[in-house]
C-alpha cells in the first residue's frame, strides 16, 4: 500500500461455526435437581498471545492488543491471492497475529490469475468466498455496485485520515458513492519524463515545450 508512512493490516473478521454429530447418543440420566439450576460454564479463553508489532498508525487509529479475540474460541480466516510473491508474504505475515491471538489461524489459498475474479464474484454472493482476499482497482465498479466487498468501519478506518496522507484519497478513488472506504492501496503509479538536456537545447526548445498535464497525448501500441 502506498503511504506517506508504513501501513499495518488490521484484520477482524467473525465467521460461522458448523458442528455435525457423527452417531446418536444413548440417552444421559437425568441430572439432580440441584444440578438444573447450575449456571452455563463459559467458553474456555485461548491463551494469552504476545504483542507483536504492527507498524504504526497507518489506519488513523492507534492499534491497542486486545486480551482475545472471538470469545477465545477457535476462528479459522481464510484468505485468496493469486500472486505468488504475495502468497508468501501472507505466510510469513499471518503467524505474526496468530502470536497476538492464538485462537486465530489463517488458511492461505492462491487462486490463477485467469479464474480469479470470476471465482469470487461467484463464491461471495454464495456465501462461499473467503474471509479476506488481494483486490485491485480494476474491479472498483462491480465489486462496489454489487456491495462485494464490505465499507471498512470508520471507528478502524478514519476517513478523515486517509483523505489527507493518502493519494487518490481525496479525490474519492478506493471509496464508493457514499464515501465509506471500500480497499486501500498497494501502491500508486505515475508515469516520469527524461530529457536529453543537450539535444533539448540543440533543437532550440525551452521551458515553455515541457509538455503541460492533459496536454500529453499518447496512445498504447496495443491498441
Amino acid at each position: 500500500m502506498f503511504k506517506r508512512g508504513q501501513i499495518a493490516l488490521a484484520m477482524v473478521v467473525i465467521v460461522g461455526l458448523m458442528l455435525a454429530a457423527c452417531a446418536p447418543a444413548a440417552p444421559a440420566p437425568a441430572a439432580p435437581a440441584a444440578q438444573e439450576t447450575a449456571p452455563a460454564q463459559e467458553a474456555a479463553v485461548a491463551p494469552k498471545g504476545e504483542p507483536v508489532d504492527v507498524g504504526g498508525t497507518a489506519t488513523g487509529v492507534p492499534y491497542e492488543m486486545k486480551e482475545s479475540l472471538y470469545g477465545g474460541k477457535s476462528l479459522k480466516l481464510t484468505i485468496w491471492d493469486w500472486h505468488i510473491f504475495r502468497i508468501n508474504y501472507w505466510n510469513e505475515i499471518t503467524p505474526k497475529y496468530t502470536k497476538m491471538y492464538p485462537n486465530v489461524t489463517f488458511e492461505i489459498v492462491q487462486v490463477g490469475g485467469e479464474d480469479y475474479w470470476k471465482k469470487l464474484m461467484a463464491a461471495i454472493p454464495a456465501g462461499q468466498g473467503p474471509d479476506i482476499f488481494h483486490f485491485h482497482n480494476a474491479q472498483h465498479t462491480p465489486f462496489t455496485q454489487n456491495n462485494l466487498i464490505d465499507p471498512f468501519p470508520e471507528d478502524l478506518f478514519v476517513p478523515s485520515y486517509y483523505r489527507e496522507n493518502y493519494v487518490g484519497m481525496a479525490e474519492g478513488h478506493f471509496m464508493d458513492k457514499e464515501g465509506r472506504i471500500r480497499y486501500l492501496p498497494y501502491g500508486s503509479m505515475a508515469a516520469d519524463i527524461y530529457v536529453n538536456k543537450k539535444m533539448w537545447d540543440e533543437a532550440g526548445l525551452t521551458e515553455n515545450d515541457i509538455p503541460k498535464p492533459g496536454k500529453i497525448s499518447w496512445q498504447s501500441p496495443r491498441s
